[in-house]
């Protein structure tokens, strides 16, 4: 066998062997190993409660969501852009755990008045490190393949991408649906399946 290819497969192995020792390490210490698309503000789909959100934003419009009196919803000061987070199963601290995040560039009527405002700039909604509201579709669809996840469907006004772990026994697929305007990335979704 040449020398190179000897390297790779050394190189190969190494890389496999050590991401399963950091999985196994963490299952060890209890700890989840969370896909990219359930990281967002900080926090983490299916892991993090709506009072943890809340007490990052302070108190949002409650409305029924999963649930009722489940999803709350914030508008930003800065950009007028709508936030959406429902939850379903209860966590740690009492409240409903995280399970989808929306935001809208466009809000729908109904979210206009008596809505939450919170400090939530176009540079502080950023998934993957890069992908941001007002992305071309060509920009987020590249920015997905960058990354190795998964592009599910690809439609003329929306993508949508998943991502899974094996550490999670119940839960274990996130999905981020992309939904474009005018080629124009107009909201996200994040959730978990």
């Amino acid at each position: 066998m040449r020398k190179d290819k000897q390297l790779f497969l050394i190189a190969l192995a190494f890389c496999c062997l050590n991401g399963l020792l950091r999985s196994t390490y963490a299952k060890t210490r209890g700890e989840t190993v969370s896909p990219r698309l359930a990281k967002v503000l900080g926090l983490v789909i299916g892991q993090s409660t709506m009072g943890e959100l809340e007490r990052r934003f302070g108190p949002g419009k409650i409305i029924t969501g999963g649930h009722p009196q489940s999803a709350r919803l914030w508008r930003s000061k800065q950009t007028g852009w709508g936030v959406r987070a429902d939850g379903f199963e209860f966590g740690k601290d009492g409240t409903y755990l995280l399970e989808e995040i929306t935001i809208n560039r466009d809000l729908p009527t109904d979210w206009k008045n008596g809505i939450p405002e919170i400090d939530l700039s176009r540079n502080r909604f950023v998934l993957l490190q890069s992908v941001k509201l007002g992305d071309s579709k060509l920009r987020v669809t590249q920015a997905l393949k960058d990354a190795n996840i998964r592009i599910r469907t690809i439609k003329s006004d929306s993508v949508v991408a998943e991502e899974s772990t094996s550490l999670h026994s119940v839960h274990n697929v996130w999905c981020a649906n992309f939904e474009f305007k005018s080629n124009r990335l107009n909201a996200i979704s994040l959730y978990r399946e």
